[in-house]
């Protein structure tokens, strides 16, 4: 709690230096206009960061729980719950020193960018506005400092934990492209004998780090965009007790082959040209006659923000999708002229225009099916007749749509590795729409038939006006279907 003390004071401090503050050159409505354009987007990124802490808190608590609970039962077997607990750290430790290190970022930078303005104002409005705008996310704040307090009791605890049964070691390194560059892209490391997973996302610099693992043999994995790159796999990884390993691991081109005109650097410049001429409407939130959010508008994923997850397939999945990565995606279904699922359109950032009237939402991305979210109030039909967008209907919880989706075939793949899902899918999509010009979408996908676990992502979506969904006929002079090849 401490913390969320110290950040009050330090905001209450500079909004008391701007009621004092002689006013020189800038009026109250150009501070706000500033502060709209820097507060929402940083708050934002805030909220989203917080959300992340607090879930892997609440898994690394639960998993700390379930130790207990298996330690009672069955005090022959502690490693059991041992594992579990060891299983989560590292990804604990990831996400929630990630999230810690973002919400203060963004305290920081939001203190620096308005700090000037404040300085030059005689405004106790600006100065109560700005307190306001921290304190949308300050009782989250201290949500996440409740669930820090008991990290800190588990990460003291954990290694008492863990060194009575085995000694621990270290495997961290960083991971670069085939051009030298560092990229941020998952790391897996599975303990041969146990079979125990530990996952995580290297950082802006290529960094991993896997910590502490149990002393054992271990399999490393990097699988990122097959398009992009080829899956590093590196096999009796051995940690001994006490051992720090340093792995830096170097991709392959993908399939891709960085073609010129659809490789890394074409891409980037593409990405950099889009964000140079970006500019992100303003306004309140629209809203049907209902007073309902309006989703309506045409959403690109240029400028937004992405969470990936890290999804646990099953053996079989995995398996299939290393063959198919080995036959150069060949059978890609949109290779074939078939759709892509709702899954691959997040997870690539497709563009999309979405059309809400009264009891009805329609989704359309260029060249593929359109797709229904019935807002009626109907129910899914007892037997659903499965196909490429499964059935969707959509419910309300406040301004969030709730939308949940099952009756799937199994022929789409859930991402560009090759990874398949079974008729067992079913998808739960939370949008959101804060303002004009963003729209939120936090998806949960659940496949008891090719999962192990619920797999969440999270985009943000930007309004683009000025943009449209245009014809695309895939079978039209289509002339790339006789020369896949595999191998």
């Amino acid at each position: 709690m401490k913390s969320v003390d110290v950040d009050m004071r330090v905001i209450e401090m500079m909004c008391v230096a701007a009621e004092k503050a002689v006013d020189r050159k800038l009026g109250f409505s150009k501070f706000e206009e500033l502060r709209t354009k820097t507060d929402q987007q940083l708050i934002r990124i805030m909220d989203s960061d917080l959300d992340l802490g607090i879930r892997a808190a609440r898994q690394a608590l639960n998993s700390a729980d379930r130790w207990t609970v298996s330690a009672e039962q069955s005090r022959s077997r502690p490693e059991r719950g041992r594992d579990e607990v060891s299983r989560l750290l590292p990804l604990m430790y990831e996400v929630a020193s990630e999230a810690m290190g973002s919400a203060t970022r963004a305290i920081k930078r939001l203190a620096q960018s308005t700090r000037g303005y404040l300085r030059d104002m005689k405004s106790p409005r600006a100065s109560r506005l700005f307190l306001e705008a921290f304190k949308k996310v300050e009782p989250k704040y201290r949500q996440w400092a409740v669930f820090a307090q008991w990290l800190v009791l588990l990460a003291l605890l954990t290694p008492n934990l863990t060194a009575q049964h085995s000694s621990a070691g270290t495997i961290s390194g960083t991971v670069t492209d085939p051009d030298g560059h560092f990229v941020r892209v998952p790391v897996e490391v599975v303990n041969t004998a146990t079979k125990v997973a530990f996952r995580t996302m290297a950082s802006a610099e290529g960094e991993y780090f896997f910590s502490p693992l149990p002393a054992g043999i271990y399999q490393l994995t990097v699988q990122a965009l097959a398009t992009s790159y080829r899956t590093f796999s590196r096999d009796n990884v051995k940690v001994a007790s006490g051992q720090t390993i340093k792995l830096d691991i170097h991709l392959q081109e993908g399939i891709g082959l960085n073609t010129l005109g659809d490789g890394r650097e074409f891409s980037q410049d593409v990405s950099h040209a889009n964000l140079a001429k970006l500019v992100v409407p303003a306004g309140p939130t629209p809203r049907m006659s209902d007073g309902k959010p309006d989703l309506s508008g045409y959403w690109s994923a240029t400028g937004g923000s992405f969470d990936s997850g890290i999804p646990e397939f099953q053996n079989w999945a995995i398996d299939l999708a290393r063959k198919r990565q080995a036959d150069d995606l060949r059978d890609l279904p949109s290779a074939r002229c078939q759709p892509n699922g709702i899954v691959l359109a997040v997870n690539t950032g497709a563009a999309q225009r979405i059309a809400q009237i009264a009891g009805l939402l329609v989704m359309y991305w260029e060249g593929q099916l359109p797709r229904q979210i019935f807002l009626d109030g109907r129910t899914h039909p007892g037997d659903p007749n499965p196909t490429w967008r499964g059935h969707s209907i959509g419910r309300w919880e406040g301004d969030t749509l709730v939308a949940d989706t099952i009756g799937f075939n199994d022929k789409p793949w859930l991402d560009w590795n090759g990874h398949s899902h079974t008729d067992k899918l079913h998808v739960v999509e939370r949008y959101r729409r804060p303002d004009l010009g963003h729209l939120e979408l936090e998806m949960v996908v659940e496949d008891r038939g090719a999962l192990k676990a619920s797999w969440s992502l999270k985009r943000t979506y930007i309004l683009d006006p000025k943009e449209d969904i245009l014809e695309s006929v895939c079978t039209e002079n289509e002339r790339d279907l006789p020369h896949l090849v595999g191998r």
